[in-house]
């Protein structure tokens, strides 16, 4: 077992702060999680920098906010190219890094990948196609070799290229066709006791890659896990009564209906895929444990610094609003945020500083003795436990993504599209947005959530909304990418 510090940095996709213990009550029947609290220290007031994958992963692996690394819907569509990070730099002091994603956004197709020895990742038709078994990654890239478009053989097929343009909308459409068609392939395979996990693949290939490392040699492990990420499936192994299976069966979960406008969800279809949502968290307590005993088998977990936490979170129609993307609002923005150090050095505590996925990085250069010289608007971690933090920290709503959904009626863009920076600082959080004069802001309460639904107007002037005012101009000033009719495709595959 190595003196330097393994570093292994868990993201549960789409997991919001709400519902994962150690915040509020959480979600129960989360074993193998709840046992691991005594070794890691609780950061209840953390912030993820956007509300979607690409730009949060961004910010979480540089330590950058979106107006520095300018990846985002106005912005930039995949890393730069030598931009800063964790990857690189544990490399660099002789690390084997290894980047294994459920989510097809956290891939070289999208410029991720440098610093890292082997990058796995998955299609995204693995959230559709959940007969579980797989133990091989769909997709892998070596050092040296050429990145592969991860869609490139599915779509390009003649019989299953189609299907990943309709699947998303017909699965939210008609949740029923989805559900039997998954239960009778796992059926067919003889998995039916089997989770319906996205991306069963992932924890096997850690287990391969820890086994392969040389027991002196320090490694890096990114892992991103998809199961909490719409569409959402009833779990096939356990018994459902008739009545049960009804009720989800006329729930939709039609992302894109309601973006236009076309589908509102009732109370009760929001409740139901709410209910659907925290049996996924469910699912993620086996895999986490599993992750952190393949650490425990090979002798490096005491020696290991472990975050876990989300890219964004989740809404199931709070502030008017359906799943993530586009707007600051808190359910999207806030996320579980929890850190374990060496030897669980101050375990089973709770940080008193708010926090950002931009504190990661500094707080892995932090543990490995290198510089935080290229980290100048993150801190890190340990500073936050029992220290305020010197300065707000800050969310990003984008809108939509480089100008796709052009189409949108023009109700729906004016409440959708729109551009805005929302910063948290002790019990306040103020947003201002692009286009519009003056500030909004809310009083927290000591969880760091909105105490009323209605802000405070404020009038442009003072230190504060000068500075939001900087960021949001920053983050707005550069070019906007412009998709190909491919990668536009691949959006829309994923359901996007």
């Amino acid at each position: 077992m190595s003196r330097t510090p393994n570093v292994l940095v868990i993201v549960l996709d789409c997991v919001r702060a709400s519902d994962f213990p150690g915040v509020r009550p959480g979600v129960d029947g989360m074993p193998a999680t709840k046992a691991l609290q005594k070794e890691f220290v609780a950061f209840p007031r953390a912030v993820s920098p956007a509300t979607w994958t690409l730009p949060s992963h961004v910010s979480l692996l540089s330590g950058e906010n979106l107006w520095e690394h300018g990846v985002h819907g106005k912005g930039r569509s995949t890393l730069p190219s030598g931009l800063p990070g964790i990857a690189p730099m544990l490399r660099r002091l002789g690390y084997r890094c290894l980047l294994a994603s459920v989510n097809p956004f956290v891939s070289p197709d999208w410029g991720f990948g440098e610093g890292f020895d082997t990058v796995d990742w998955g299609g995204g038709y693995g959230l559709y196609l959940r007969a579980g078994g797989s133990v091989v990654p769909p997709f892998s890239s070596a050092p040296n070799e050429p990145a592969r478009d991860a869609l490139s053989r599915f779509r390009g097929s003649r019989w299953t290229g189609p299907a990943t343009q309709y699947l998303p909308e017909t699965v939210g459409r008609f949740p029923w066709v989805w559900d039997a068609s998954i239960r009778m392939a796992r059926h067919l395979r003889g998995r039916t006791e089997a989770p319906p996990v996205v991306g069963s693949w992932l924890e096997p290939t850690v287990e391969r890659w820890l086994g392969g490392q040389a027991s002196d040699r320090p490694v890096f492990a990114l892992l991103n896990l998809l199961d909490a990420h719409e569409p959402y499936l009833m779990a096939p192994g356990r018994p459902v009564s008739f009545s049960e299976w009804t009720r989800f069966a006329t729930s939709r979960a039609d992302r894109r209906g309601w973006m236009y406008g076309s589908w509102h969800p009732s109370r009760r279809q929001l409740a139901v895929l709410h209910a659907l949502y925290v049996e996924a968290i469910r699912m993620l307590d086996a895999r986490i444990g599993r992750i952190v005993r393949a650490f425990q088998a090979t002798g490096r977990w005491d020696d290991t610094i472990c975050v876990i936490t989300s890219d964004h979170g989740q809404a199931f129609g709070e502030s008017g609003h359906l799943f993530h993307g586009f707007r600051a609002f808190e359910p999207l923005v806030r996320v579980p945020l929890w850190v374990h150090w060496p030897n669980g050095d101050r375990g089973g505590s709770r940080a008193r500083g708010w926090a950002s996925l931009i504190d990661v990085a500094p707080t892995v250069a932090e543990a490995v003795g290198e510089p935080m010289a290229e980290f100048p608007e993150a801190v890190s971690l340990s500073s936050l436990v029992v220290n305020d933090r010197p300065g707000p920290v800050c969310a990003v709503g984008d809108g939509s993504q480089w100008g796709r959904w052009a189409d949108l009626p023009a109700d729906r863009k004016a409440l959708l599209d729109r551009v805005e920076v929302a910063a948290f600082e002790g019990s306040t959080k103020t947003v201002v947005e692009k286009g519009r004069v003056g500030a909004r802001a809310w009083e927290l309460d000591e969880e760091g959530y909105e105490r009323s639904s209605e802000p405070r107007e404020l009038a442009e002037g003072g230190a504060t909304i000068a500075d939001l005012r900087s960021k949001l101009e920053r983050l707005t000033a550069g070019p906007v990418a412009k998709l190909s009719v491919d990668v536009g495709e691949r959006l829309t595959g994923w359901g996007y």
